[in-house]
């Protein structure tokens, strides 16, 4: 299994993922597989895909930043507080005096549908504006992150479509993870349209299984041709499908292929497709080229051989690391708790090898 180097303090400045949009407040029934309305009741959690990533990323030792906006309540203080001592960079995050912070019930069934109650009415994070993103943190990123829920509503829309145009002419590789959401789209055509605007600009995107098929209307997900012809666009480095515990598919402009899933005990999956994004993006910060076929890329192979520099193999063995992330999440409860350190990953790794 690879091995990252760790960055100088040169390469550090410019190895940060910077994170934008929502963190809210999870709560979770404290009996596991009931429904919403069955629970006796609930703990609270932090969540917001776009935080999780940015603490996966810290825990794995990389470097990164969160920029979005919570209530001016005990909540909003709270969030901010748990991303400082994850050395998470919350320097970005804003306070709303007149919005909370927003909320979500979150509950997987014992059918293994998760089930949402969304309270954004509307929530803080709806209404960053322009005028409040730190654009000098924009500019470092080496990786700006983000998904589609900032897409939904003004101002947060045109406040995430002005960050992404500030980061993409600093140099910012472009992140998306779709993570659909669909109670809180106006309607099914809405979602579908405001997750493909912003679909030619990301360099990188991440979708699942159930998402390809909600975006090409209902084509087969494990179809490589859908993805090559309706998903894959000609300036995207990197296309990846979650595939859950069987792991993930990887599609570049040179090669494509699939990485099997590592076998756990599954407790609660909340988090397990951030922890993911944040496994890959964790190395593609330090190995901007990592999809590339000439790709220099900064990593030390631990086995019986050592791999040309570029070749496949080393997208793989970033894509393993990336799902032994996702798989030791699911091990425990919550998301941003669970997320493992480095170390853990390795050591999960040579268990499983």
């Amino acid at each position: 299994m690879a091995e990252l180097k760790s960055p100088t303090s040169g390469e550090a400045m410019r190895s940060l993922v910077v994170c934008f949009g929502e963190m809210l407040i999870d709560f979770v029934p404290s009996v596991s597989g009931v429904s919403l309305a069955e629970a006796p009741a609930f703990e609270k959690a932090p969540g917001g895909a776009p935080a999780n990533v940015a603490v996966g990323i810290s825990r794995l030792g990389g470097s990164s930043a969160f920029i979005g906006k919570v209530g001016d309540d005990e909540f909003g203080y709270m969030l901010a507080d748990i991303l400082k001592k994850n050395n998470v960079n919350n320097s970005g995050m804003r306070f709303d005096h007149k919005a909370r912070t927003a909320l979500a019930f979150v509950s997987l069934k014992s059918d293994g549908e998760r089930e949402f109650l969304f309270f954004r009415n509307p929530s803080a994070d709806m209404l960053l504006h322009e005028s409040e993103l730190d654009v000098d943190l924009i500019k470092q990123a080496r990786i700006f992150h983000f998904g589609s829920i900032s897409l939904i509503e003004e101002p947060c829309k045109s406040t995430h479509l002005a960050a992404m145009a500030i980061a993409k002419k600093s140099g910012s590789i472009l992140s998306y993870d779709v993570n659909l959401r669909l109670p809180l789209w106006p309607s099914p055509d809405a979602a579908r349209e405001g997750i493909m605007s912003i679909w030619d600009q990301a360099d990188v995107i991440k979708v699942s299984e159930d998402e390809i098929t909600f975006l090409t209307g209902g084509d087969d997900p494990y179809d490589d041709n859908v993805v090559l012809k309706k998903l894959f666009h000609p300036n995207l480095k990197l296309f990846l499908v979650s595939e859950g515990a069987q792991g993930c598919r990887y599609y570049t402009k040179q090669f494509k292929g699939r990485v099997p899933g590592v076998k756990v005990k599954s407790i609660d999956t909340t988090g397990a497709g951030d922890a993911f994004v944040g496994g890959i993006l964790s190395i593609l910060a330090s190995n901007k080229d990592l999809y590339n076929v000439t790709s220099d890329i900064h990593l030390t192979f631990i086995g019986p051989r050592l791999l040309s520099i570029g070749d496949e193999a080393q997208l793989r063995e970033a894509l393993l690391f990336a799902n032994a992330c996702g798989a030791l999440v699911v091990t425990k409860k919550g998301a941003i708790p669970a997320m493992p350190a480095k170390e853990e990953v390795y050591r999960f790794l040579k268990q499983e090898g």
